[in-house]
């Protein structure tokens, strides 16, 4: 992966106002170590509202839905022209993220209809959405929240590759101004 004009190891996350270029495709049918670590890099440079020039490989059964408030791909095999068409046009800033509070996250969710607004109170789910902030594995997650895995995952806010585990909304660190979420 590629940031602005220097080089940044994959997964790195990107810093505000630069281009990103994800140089090798992404590969998301489990085979690929880096895949989670790359989506994770997408996920941290929608945050930002950073444009990536990245291509990927969708494996059939994927929900591509998932995936659309990451920045579209310059390419997608997998998807037809007319589905690439309309995860570029329904792509903006705030499709899907998480805010923590106290004891709860509340996540907004976008990419489908109609737009949820979830609070999550239950605390190993909320416990999942920060650990996994980083790709892990579900063994090394304590039971209680491995418990909670297929119910973020059914929602659409965890993705599953290769044995790894990964949030799929962003955290915001900060608003950007002016803010029309």
């Amino acid at each position: 992966m590629t940031a602005g004009p220097a080089t940044a190891s994959t997964g790195a996350a990107p810093s505000a106002h630069q281009s990103v270029r994800i140089a090798d495709r992404v590969r998301l049918d489990g085979t690929d170590p880096d895949a989670l670590s790359q989506v994770r890099a997408l996920r941290e440079a929608a945050a930002l509202a950073t444009t990536v020039d990245w291509a990927v490989d969708l494996p059939p059964g994927l929900p591509v839905w998932t995936l659309t408030h990451l920045p579209p791909p310059r390419e997608a095999t997998g998807l037809t022209p007319v589905e690439l068409q309309e995860w570029r046009h329904r792509y903006r800033y705030g499709l899907c993220y998480y805010r923590r509070g106290p004891d709860f996250v509340v996540v907004h969710d976008d990419r489908r209809e109609p737009a949820t607004r979830r609070v999550v109170t239950d605390q190993a789910a909320v416990e999942a959405l920060a650990t996994l902030r980083l790709p892990q594995l579900p063994d090394v997650l304590p039971p209680a929240v491995r418990a909670v895995l297929p119910a973020l995952h059914r929602h659409g806010l965890i993705l599953r590759l290769g044995g790894q585990v990964l949030t799929l909304p962003w955290r915001p660190t900060r608003w950007p101004v002016p803010c029309t979420l």
